[in-house]
């Protein structure tokens, strides 16, 4: 193995171990939040003066240990390897981009930012869905990272010949000219350009997340497909990811 390669490997090691710290410390306020509630409504049965009463505070408990249990389990699929002797697929995109979202959603919603979803009926693709969940938080965070609060993120998805691609723009904002489209499956990041074009509440001057997009690229484009992020902070972000759909016994 050169040099540079192991170099590549290393950034790489290094963006997931990012993405493991920071994903672990929004699961922990998740669920720290979670078992405040539990202990506010264990609190509140000690209080409760009828049977219906007792069994609505059993039933909202019962229901906070559920969303407990689903984001451990989540994050356990989040990180686990995929077993390399098993041919990966079938996987619903959507599913797994809905399951990205819900790791990230306190910090959308501390920003305000509004997520509309436009998904059409898909058919599977060829992927794993760890490694996928790793993708759609780097690029999630990554939009989060650049784009203004109280902005407006529009997520599509759907079929386009032999592939699924799902596109994530910040709605108003223009995209470059020659930016869009270019779904090499290179990462790209613009720099900021100055001037008063920046709109309100974005970061200033954030660059993106280099290391991290070339970890989400290696990851689709080892499942065959494409992928791309473009942003300059304050001004625009999107990213597109291509996947092909899955067929029994086909590899990339």
């Amino acid at each position: 193995m050169g040099s540079d390669e192991q170099q590549t490997q290393s950034l790489a090691e290094l963006a997931r171990q990012a993405l493991v710290g920071r994903v672990a410390r929004e699961i922990t306020h998740e669920i720290n939040d979670l078992l405040v509630g539990v202990v506010g409504v264990a609190e509140a049965s000690k209080e409760a003066s009828t049977v219906r009463q007792l069994r609505q505070a059993l039933q909202t408990s019962a229901e906070y240990g559920q969303k407990i249990a689903t984001l451990i389990k989540t994050y356990q699929t989040l990180f686990s390897q995929p077993d390399p002797h098993r041919p990966a697929g079938p996987v619903d995109m959507g599913a797994v981009l809905d399951q990205a979202l819900s790791l990230c959603r306190k910090r959308f919603a501390l920003r305000q930012i509004e997520i509309q979803k436009n998904y059409e009926s898909l058919p599977a693709v060829r992927a794993d869905v760890g490694p996928m969940e790793q993708v759609f938080l780097e690029l999630l965070h990554n939009a989060l990272d650049t784009m203004a609060d109280g902005s407006v993120l529009e997520l599509t998805a759907k079929q386009t010949g032999e592939f699924v691609t799902v596109t994530g723009s910040e709605a108003g904002a223009e995209t470059p000219a020659g930016n869009v489209g270019r779904t090499s499956g290179s990462s790209r990041s613009s720099e900021a350009k100055g001037g008063g074009g920046k709109q309100p509440g974005a970061p200033a001057d954030v660059p993106a997340n280099r290391f991290g997009l070339r970890l989400a690229e290696s990851i689709v484009r080892r499942y065959g497909g494409e992928s791309a992020a473009e942003c300059a902070p304050g001004e625009y972000s999107r990213f597109t990811v291509r996947l092909p759909v899955y067929k029994e016994g086909s590899e990339p």
